[in-house]
């Protein structure tokens, strides 16, 4: 599969700058003096690295790179605007809790000084590793700091960190095709674990206040470190793939390049139960989870997803089914019960792509239907604003009682 770098700067560019509200700055704060402080100190300096220094690749050969291509240079660029905006978000945070702003440290000038050494390529890996354990630090930040709009906050920037996940997935997929090298991997498991610990070590005193501990740091970011791996190209295949005869053999020294992926891509649905795309949330669990339709064929259409991505219905556990069903009606009479408009439900669950299946993730539709309301089960419907999306998924969780 080709690196779409076209698909990337849609999303930095446009997709992503859509529906995200400020946080709620100028409510009022009720954390202790202790918690407000350790809070303050920790997000001070988080926000001197993430994108208060230089908002972009500095590299001794980055230059070389962005000027390769525009498509590359443009979507580098956008990239760290992201991260420039994360450090404007961080720089509300430490406003709001009276905190003390960072210009400089040993970690940051020892981080930069690493980035600028070995050259773009490893300062690319660097960062994506960064933006992994920067994911483990920020779901901490959002589970205990006991202020909303620092959650909302978090809530921003693990959206874009998802995102940024993603790009660099899709990235290296493009680049090792054959899968990537052990020593590939080493090094990206040698430094994943050096990164968290030093950022333990330079945020532990602030973080134990919050309720953190060095273990909840250390397993997130084991987690998301495999997770990230497992779904690269698996390098296995690679003796058994041989150049066609007169082919010469591809070069891979530019970090962006056209390239296939030997390996199944996760469904959109995946993309979504992993935070790595926005969703109107209904209800989500360890088995099944349920989100509003973009595209609904009625207001309240909702999907019911198992969080396995299986995409036919025979390779289903009749356990998780029974959980998707179950769920499927507790939300149809969700809806009833939001709108009594609605006078009938649609049950659709489409196996296989002559049934109807456009994502390879079975599911379950639950669509509201009202007297007179017209619905074909043909065509393309229209994209739902994400404040309708979300003002349903309320109002179903509502009924739910969640």
């Amino acid at each position: 599969m080709p690196m779409n770098l076209a698909k990337w700067i849609r999303h930095f560019g446009m997709t992503n700058r859509l529906d995200r509200p400020e946080p709620e700055w100028d409510l009022p704060l009720a954390l202790d003096e202790k918690k407000r402080t350790a809070l303050a100190a920790t997000l001070a300096q988080y926000q001197l690295g993430d994108g208060g220094g230089p908002c972009r690749l500095i590299a001794r050969d980055a230059e070389r790179l962005r000027a390769a291509d525009e498509e590359v240079r443009k979507v580098i660029d956008l990239w760290f605007a992201e991260e420039a905006e994360h450090s404007r978000l961080l720089a509300g945070a430490v406003r709001r809790l009276g905190g003390t702003f960072v210009e400089d440290s040993f970690a940051f000038r020892l981080f930069n000084r690493s980035r600028r050494t070995f050259g773009a390529q490893f300062e690319m890996k660097v960062l994506l590793i960064v933006e992994i354990v920067s994911t483990a630090y920020y779901r901490l930040i959002r589970k205990h700091c006991g202020d909303l709009p620092v959650r909302q906050m978090c809530r921003l920037i693990l959206r874009d960190e998802a995102g940024h996940i993603a790009f660099h997935r899709e990235r290296l997929s493009a680049c090792h095709p054959e899968g990537v090298s052990w020593h590939w991997t080493t090094a990206f498991f040698l430094l994943g674990a050096a990164c968290a610990g030093f950022l333990w070590m330079s945020h532990g005193r602030w973080l134990r206040p919050l309720g953190v501990s060095a273990c909840d740091l250390f397993s997130l970011c084991r987690q998301g470190l495999a997770h990230f791996h497992r779904r690269l190209p698996s390098s296995s295949k690679r003796k058994s793939r041989q150049h066609l005869p007169g082919k010469k053999k591809e070069s891979r020294s530019i970090i962006f390049r056209e390239g296939r992926v030997p390996f199944p891509m996760p469904s959109i649905f995946t993309h979504i139960l992993e935070n790595e795309l926005p969703a109107s949330f209904v209800h989500r669990d360890e088995v099944v989870a349920a989100f509003l339709d973009i595209q609904p064929l009625t207001p309240g259409h909702t999907l019911v997803v198992p969080v396995r991505e299986v995409a036919s219905l025979s390779d289903l556990p009749p356990e998780i089914l029974t959980h998707v069903t179950a769920l499927g009606q507790e939300i149809g009479s969700a809806i009833r019960a939001a709108d009594p408009s609605v006078t009938g439900i649609n049950w659709l669950l489409c196996d296989g792509r002559d049934a109807g299946q456009e994502v390879p993730h079975i599911h379950l539709h639950v669509i509201p239907r009202r007297k007179g309301d017209g619905l074909r089960f043909a065509g393309k419907c229209a994209t739902a604003g994400r404040a309708d999306l979300d003002d349903w998924a309320a109002r179903i969780a509502t009924g739910l009682g969640r």
